[in-house]
């Protein structure tokens, strides 16, 4: 008989996973769930907005770690940048429209190759249950029964900021999913609240004003406004860096970290080639900590990183900035405290940490760009609910994702569960970076690897 995998999930990650599954497999059969018919990009490169750029330049972007080329070739054959050499394309930060065509153009490539062992059921999964040998998942209208089970999820929908009057949330003027704004409902002169000063904001900022919303937008979170542009990538400062040792340890760490971040300052470079020098260890760094030194970093640091990390293309960074010295974007540091929908709008109460005193702004919408929900525990409804209540899932200690073994990629629960695998974003507690697109390909060919060799040990029973 052979072996199926559920893969609950159309978007990179699931979508990679699977190209690598039917590459290193004869016969295995891949059953991919997907709520969306567009098969591929998955919510972050099937974007609102065709001003949205990708926040790494295209020569990094590959979907393919062996072939490192690969977008930068895919845009050289569509024709998009007619005018560039390769070099210079390799250094272009494209469009997230673009990358998502790429995607899905990689995936029908698939398709077509291995259209006899791809099913696709474009219906959202309401749960999975592993009553005996085989996983039984679950849609509206059919169970199939598979062999592994894969939850490649993606993004959840961010959790709302905790208040008195929850009722507010049932606003139509209230958009708790920032990827997906009927801006229709959004008035095009009234003032308008994004609750989140990240990336998100800069997206939602850039959909807003293509759709001709000319209203002041207020942004509002702890810290304000913080985000900077990539930067200059000719300054390296390896003379420095490569002086500094990888500590094991979070306070030996941090020492060598400030005393490169000091000699860096000196020469008026940014913390962006010191960042970069970290990346490639962030992961094993974060497996070695303990408990406490994740939870000091999570209190006291994680800010810090994600600032000097997440950065974004300089022309949307002179965007952002032109409407802050416009003053139509306006940044806020503050607590959402209340919400108070009257007849003239939206009074929004908040708290200034500063000084502890209470504000109040007025605006006519609310879009809330706080970053997807992680902790398990607090979901209320989907799939990753049902499993937690089913305690096929538990959330990880510090509530970032959920439990897996980084070995191999199993779901750690009560009733060890084999064959039961999770990648990408719910593995960010045991990871700490497992977001950007280097880390989701790489994960995608060492859990078909892992898949592989089940297959063939099975096999050889």
């Amino acid at each position: 008989m052979k072996s199926s995998i559920g893969i609950i999930g159309g978007g990179f990650s699931g979508c990679m996973l699977a190209y690598h599954l039917l590459e290193k497999t004869k016969d295995l059969q891949v059953v991919i769930f997907n709520k969306s018919s567009r098969i591929g990009p998955g919510l972050a490169y099937d974007p609102a907005s065709s001003s949205m750029l990708l926040n790494v330049k295209a020569g990094k972007m590959s979907a393919f770690p062996s072939l490192p080329s690969d977008f930068v070739d895919w845009l050289i054959q569509v024709d998009a940048y007619p005018l560039k050499t390769k070099a210079e394309i390799s250094n272009t930060f494209a469009s997230r429209e673009l990358y998502g065509r790429y995607l899905e153009t990689s995936w029908e490539s698939t398709q077509k190759k291995y259209a006899d062992r791809i099913r696709i059921v474009m219906e959202e999964v309401i749960d999975v249950t592993k009553p005996e040998k085989d996983f039984l998942i679950y849609t509206k209208d059919t169970i199939f029964p598979t062999q592994y089970c894969v939850l490649a999820t993606g993004n959840e929908i961010p959790r709302n900021p905790s208040i008195t009057n929850d009722s507010f949330y049932q606003s139509s003027n209230y958009f708790q999913n920032p990827w997906s704004v009927n801006c229709e409902l959004i008035d095009e002169k009234k003032p308008i609240l994004i609750i989140g000063t990240g990336l998100t904001m800069v997206d939602t900022v850039q959909l807003l004003r293509e759709k001709k919303k000319c209203g002041t937008i207020y942004c509002i979170s702890p810290h304000g406004f913080k985000i900077l542009p990539q930067g200059d990538p000719e300054n390296t400062f390896d003379g420095i860096l490569t002086k500094m040792k990888i500590e094991n340890r979070l306070d030996a760490l941090l020492t060598q970290f400030n005393v490169a971040k000091k000699e860096i300052s000196k020469n008026r470079g940014s913390l962006e080639p010191l960042i970069n020098y970290f990346r490639p260890y962030t992961s094993s760094l974060w497996q070695g900590f303990n408990f406490e030194e994740k939870s000091f970093f999570l209190r006291h640091l994680r800010h810090k990183w994600g600032v000097a990390r997440h950065r974004i293309p300089p022309i949307s960074y002179e965007q952002i900035n032109n409407e802050l010295l416009e003053n139509k974007l306006i940044i806020l540091a503050g607590i959402i405290k209340q919400f108070h929908e009257k007849p003239y709008g939206i009074d929004v109460v908040y708290t200034i940490p500063s000084t502890n005193k209470e504000a109040t702004i007025h605006v006519a919408s609310v879009i809330n760009c706080t970053g997807p929900e992680t902790d398990v525990s607090k979901m209320e409804r989907g799939l990753l609910a049902k499993l937690h209540n089913s305690q096929l899932i538990q959330p990880d200690e510090l509530k970032l994702g959920i439990q897996v073994s980084v070995n191999d990629f199993n779901i750690k629960n009560i009733h060890n569960t084999q064959n039961f695998y999770a990648i990408g974003n719910l593995l960010r507690g045991e990871l700490w970076e497992s977001t950007a697109i280097n880390e989701l390909r790489e994960q995608a060919v060492q859990l078909s690897l892992q898949i592989e060799h089940a297959e063939k040990t099975k096999k050889n029973c």
